[in-house]
């Protein structure tokens, strides 16, 4: 993967994302959630700088991914 430093699991209604908290290359200082669904990546993240602390970027990720709803493709 993309990311390393995986910091357990985050069950969000139907979504289970990895947490991770440290990104490859020049963007160190972000949590990133990560999920698949149907063979696809999915991914939500957000920079962690002042005024925003940590606590309210993990509240922040959490409260978008409980908010994403599924768009079914229609013919």
């Amino acid at each position: 993967p993309c990311f390393s430093d995986p910091h357990g699991k985050r069950h969000l209604g139907p979504i289970t994302a990895t947490m991770y908290t440290v990104n490859r290359g020049v963007d160190q200082w972000h949590i990133l959630y990560a999920w698949r669904d149907r063979g696809s990546l999915y991914a939500v993240s957000q920079h962690v700088i002042k005024p925003v602390t940590y606590t309210k970027v993990v509240n922040n990720l959490d409260r978008m991914v409980r908010g994403l709803v599924q768009v079914k493709p229609t013919n």
